[in-house]
């Protein structure tokens, strides 16, 4: 993980305690305004292509939002059926009244594709 990211991770995490909050919600945001249905799948919903869809909203800006325990979490999106690497999906992490754009990494499956890595 670089500086920068485990710096934010730990600052979420100081918030978070001192908030009295487990799992801070995290906000995907991603811009497809040709796609029809757009998906969150990762370790943390089993890999389930369908459980957490992302909600079209205006100019093609698809939002889908989440809980998640402070760690390490592997991500990717499907859309319109098929598996997309995309980095343009942004991560918004919410823990009380503190709302952050966290970076995520790119990191290679085992399929030989690009997973995308988000630390809270």
């Amino acid at each position: 993980m670089g500086k920068t990211n485990e710096r934010k991770a730990e600052a979420l995490c100081w918030v978070a305690k001192k908030e009295g909050i487990h799992k801070p919600k995290v906000h995907f945001i991603f811009g497809a305004p040709e796609a029809n249905e757009v998906y969150v799948a990762g370790e943390f919903n089993g890999w389930h292509t369908q459980t957490l869809p992302m909600i079209r909203g205006e100019k093609g800006i698809w939002n889908a939002t989440t809980e998640l325990p402070p760690g390490r979490h592997e991500y990717k999106l499907f859309v319109d059926g098929a598996w997309m690497e995309d980095r343009s999906c942004e991560v918004e992490v919410e823990i009380g009244p503190v709302r952050v754009l966290s970076e995520s990494e790119p990191v290679i499956n085992s399929y030989g594709t690009a997973n995308y890595v988000l630390y809270l």
